[in-house]
């Protein structure tokens, strides 16, 4: 009978009967098949041969400056081992490889492959090298290849090398490059600009460019010629200008001229930068202006350009012709915003006479620019000082009112001292109100002022207002207090008000409760319909925090619970103390045992339990709600050794109206002291 060898996968891809003896050191396998015993030689089944799978779908070309591609890469089978992948740029100055988006680049890396991520792709980014050399467009290799001696796997030891090819495109371009130049201008005085030269990118080899001036009558250039090499190509080198005077003088006004440049034609590189290299774009166009022309000459202008609407800072600056005139000339000074800055000549007459004589054509005269104060936050505001001739009296000749002096203004700027807000002066003399006084809405009081900060175009209301009417008022006038009251300032033009403080008076509010010190505060709004900012002026921020001191206190030798008293004592007075006058609601004053010769003075005893109870109902005696209860002990027979314990308390079920009572002793205060002394007497 012939039995079926079962065959299983073991180790190294041998295949094996389940069961058998399986001896890896010496390769063999032995099993037993009924009575008999096969013994044979372990089989490694061959491993696939894997190839190189490189995906160049995302391949684009890319820019030296910052570009970046990519592609994939992974094992079309799986390895018997690791895979180790080199990736290498065959030219590094144009393309390195990165695995990190670029973070950072390499000329080469590798990639590893292992037997449970073979078929995972994975990225390599290129990238592009900026390497300032006009040297086209380039085209660079990524080779992709197996690293024999890295790799532990079977089945990847002959698999093709895979290129890629990348795009590098050039963004270098043979020029010159001008910078910092100080001006377009030179003058037959002799007055100079300077510029920078350097090269837009490297050269070969050395390098020589030629500067030349395309009229040396107008003006001269120095040095005639600048040389760079590979190391300071991009190292800008000074070139001055310098105006040449007419010689001899000529009236030929401003003159164009340009600085050319040129390759030179025996030291190049004789690739890109030749003498074939077309520099014209980069000519600098100059005008040297004529010293013997028309015209005003400004000099020994003061400051930093700013006058200051303080009138504190002033800009000076010296004027005088430039050239003779056949007759005495006028020329008109004006500023451009009246209202910013002044001039102190708003005219300067020169004649023809040579210098040294009064009004000689050729000795300066100083003007004095002061600024003008505007009372209007309008920020730094810039103005010109212009000039021209009189259409009256000039000379006729050069100098008449078509003489274009445009170009002489002298620019300023006016510097703002006005701050737009609404300011409001600290309380005087302290931030405390006090209740005491002879008038319920007339304590103690303090000021303080509200102004504003800039000219507004129509009316500012500033609403003044007490958060706590029952602890202080407010007054503009010192005598009639208010809860609000609206200050009014108004702009120029009319009473023209808004710069004079209007002075508030805030005064402390009589409770006769004793309270103890109470904080509110002097809230600020604003209504207007100005346009200048005081509509949209954060008025919260004026906000004034006072406290308001209280006057009301105990006075007394027996106003507190517990308190014992035996017969033929000094009789009690209690005294209840409101924060308003009273209206009817009940106070309980329980004393625990029958009260003899108890009675009251402005109040009337309604008490439902004449042995432990006595109600008082205020009757509104007194207006300024004090009541007082006199307890006299001279008969407390129900209580032993004739002691009584008198407590206090307020019916809370019938609550004064208002504000919360309090039960006090006699008021310290001198008012209600001569008050009680009296009811006592009676």
């Amino acid at each position: 009978m012939e039995e079926a060898l079962a065959l299983h996968k073991v180790i190294s891809s041998a295949w094996v009967e389940l069961g058998s003896t399986v001896d890896t050191a010496a390769h063999t396998v032995s099993t037993e098949i009924g009575s008999f015993s096969v013994y044979g030689i372990l089989q490694r089944e061959p491993a696939v041969e894997g190839t190189l799978a490189v995906d160049v779908t995302n391949i684009v070309d890319i820019a030296e400056a910052g570009g970046t591609t990519s592609f994939t890469v992974q094992l079309t089978t799986e390895p018997d081992g690791d895979v180790l992948i080199d990736v290498d740029s065959e030219d590094t100055g144009e393309a390195q490889v990165s695995l990190d988006a670029c973070s950072t680049s390499t000329d080469s890396t590798s990639l590893t492959f292992t037997s449970a991520e073979w078929s995972t792709a994975q990225t390599v980014d290129v990238c592009a090298v900026d390497d300032d050399v006009v040297d086209g467009d380039q085209t660079v290799t990524i080779i992709v290849s197996v690293n024999t001696d890295g790799t532990v796997a079977t089945n990847y030891g002959i698999a093709d090398p895979v290129e890629v090819t990348i795009t590098v495109t050039d963004d270098d371009v043979a020029g010159i490059a001008i910078s910092d130049q100080t001006g377009t201008t030179t003058n037959e005085t002799g007055s100079t600009i300077t510029f920078g030269l350097s090269l837009t990118s490297e050269p070969l080899s050395d390098v020589t460019i030629n500067i030349i001036s395309s009229n040396t009558d107008e003006g001269t250039v120095s040095p005639a010629s600048a040389n760079f090499t590979i190391d300071n190509w991009d190292t800008a080198q000074t070139v001055t200008v310098t105006g040449v005077n007419d010689d001899p003088p000529i009236d030929d006004g401003p003159i164009d001229y340009f600085v050319d440049f040129e390759v030179d034609a025996t030291i190049n590189d004789g690739a890109s930068y030749t003498a074939g290299l077309d520099l014209n774009a980069d000519s600098v166009a100059l005008t040297n202006d004529d010293d013997d022309a028309a015209g005003i000459l400004i000099s020994n202008q003061t400051g930093d350009g700013t006058t200051s609407e303080d009138g504190v800072t002033t800009v000076t600056f010296e004027i005088e012709l430039a050239t003779e005139p056949v007759a005495s000339v006028q020329i008109n000074i004006a500023s451009s915003e009246p209202l910013e800055g002044d001039v102190d000549m708003a005219a300067v007459t020169f004649n023809n006479l040579a210098s040294g004589n009064p009004g000689s054509w050729n000795d300066p005269v100083t003007i004095t620019v002061t600024g003008v104060n505007d009372d209007i936050e309008d920020g730094d505001f810039p103005y010109t000082i212009d000039f021209e001739v009189d259409a009256t009296f000039n000379d006729g000749g050069v100098y008449t009112n078509l003489l274009d002096l445009t170009g002489d203004s002298i620019a300023l700027t006016n510097t703002d001292d006005d701050i737009l807000g609404v300011f409001v002066t600290a309380p005087t003399p302290d931030s405390s109100t006090n209740e005491s006084s002879n008038s319920m809405i007339d304590g103690e009081s303090i000021t303080f002022t509200v102004v504003l900060g800039t000219d507004p175009d129509a009316n500012v209301d500033i609403i003044v207002t007490s958060d706590t009417p029952a602890e202080g008022l407010v007054s503009d006038d010192a005598s009639t207090f208010f809860n609000t009251i609206t200050l009014t300032f108004t702009p120029s033009g009319g009473l023209s008000d808004w710069d004079l403080p209007q002075t508030v008076t805030v005064t402390g509010v009589q409770d006769l409760a004793v309270d103890g010190t109470i904080g509110y505060n002097i809230d600020f709004s604003i209504t207007t319909s100005d346009t200048t900012g005081y509509a949209a002026f954060d008025s919260t921020t004026l906000q004034i925090a006072l406290t308001n001191i209280d006057d009301d206190s105990a006075i007394g030798t027996a106003a507190v619970d517990g308190t014992t008293v035996t017969d033929n004592t000094t009789p009690i007075v209690v005294v209840y103390d409101f924060e308003m006058t009273p209206s009817g609601e009940s106070i309980d004053l329980t004393t625990g045992a029958f009260v003899g010769n108890a009675f009251t003075t402005g109040w009337d005893s309604t008490g439902t339990n004449p042995f432990d109870r006595l109600t008082i109902t205020p009757t509104g005696t007194w207006s300024d709600g004090v009541g007082i209860v006199i307890i006299n002990a001279n008969d407390l027979n129900a209580l032993p050794a004739n002691e009584l314990t008198v407590t206090m308390t307020v019916d809370t079920t019938a609550p004064m109206a208002g504000a919360a009572k309090n039960i006090s002793a006699l008021s310290k205060s001198p008012r209600k002291a001569s008050k009680v002394q009296r009811a006592f007497n009676s």
